[in-house]
């Protein structure tokens, strides 16, 4: 019975201590990525909003809020619209989040998913300790070059993977 209750509280401080090593590992990530996407989103946005929380990053120039119907996977549209923000013709919004585990979600990474108004790109990158990925959400309106959307992508992939 002592030696089950000892086996349970050091299994307790392990995963205590990883936990706190990965949420360490992840907040040092949202500030090189702050460091490195910055200048040139204020470059490029000057207007533009970014702001870190723990483990994630947000970007938002130029939006708006929209009434969305919800398109379901097979073509049924919603009959009750809700509020969204969303970017305008020429505005951008990317939200980066940082996570544990590996991706387990439904959607097949990388995609581009076409909005009523605007797109969202979705990929994931993995984190160069292998211990999570980082979710990527990139939502833009139609007067967005493609040059600044590789830009980007390229800015968080080089930062996050190490590569």
């Amino acid at each position: 019975m002592k030696t089950k209750l000892i086996s349970t509280i050091i299994l307790f401080i392990l995963i205590t201590i990883s936990s706190q090593t990965l949420r360490a590992d992840t907040n040092e990530m949202v500030l090189k990525l702050t460091e490195s996407l910055e200048p040139y989103l204020k470059k490029a946005w000057p207007k533009g909003s970014l702001a870190h929380k723990p483990n994630s990053l947000h970007f938002a120039f130029n939006t708006m809020e929209y009434m969305i119907h919800n398109i379901i996977k097979k073509g049924i549209i919603s009959e009750k619209a809700h509020k969204e923000i969303g970017p305008k013709h020429n505005g951008i919004i990317i939200v980066i989040s940082l996570r544990n585990g590996k991706y387990e979600g439904t959607a097949e990474l990388p995609q581009d998913i076409r909005r009523p108004y605007w797109t969202t790109r979705l990929f994931k990158v993995d984190l160069k300790n292998k211990k999570g990925f980082a979710k990527v959400n990139i939502s833009y309106g139609s007067g967005i070059s493609s040059a600044n959307l590789i830009k980007i992508q390229k800015l968080i992939e080089q930062t996050i993977s190490g590569k």
